[in-house]
Parts: structure tokens; sequence; C-alpha cells
């Protein structure tokens, strides 16, 4: 089975407005016992965005 999903961000789609919108909508999934979460988003050689944001719950 494949599923897809298709978002409408705000602003532009930058690698770290990506990144935040990713933790912002995997957060409220992860289990209780999870204190942060890290995403890597790489669009070249040495080009990207990483994000470690602590979940506040």
């Amino acid at each position: 089975m494949s599923r897809t999903a298709t978002y409408a961000l705000e602003g532009e789609a930058t690698v770290e407005n990506l990144s935040g919108e990713i933790i912002r909508r995997l957060a409220p999934l992860l289990p209780r016992n999870v204190e942060a979460v890290g995403v890597y988003i790489y669009e070249g050689n040495n080009k990207g965005s990483h994000i470690i944001s602590s979940l506040r719950r």
C-alpha cells in the first residue's frame, strides 16, 4: 500500500522551513519518552539543514 500526502507551507520552501515543519508534524506522533528529535535535509554537497529540537510536553 502506498500513501501520498501533499502539504502547503507558509513562506518559502527552504530546507530550514521544511525541517521545522517535519519536526512540528512528527513530534505529536512520538512516544512520550522521546525528549528530542533531529532532522537532516540535504540539497547538495555540504548544503542543507540540520535541526535538533527538544520536545516540550
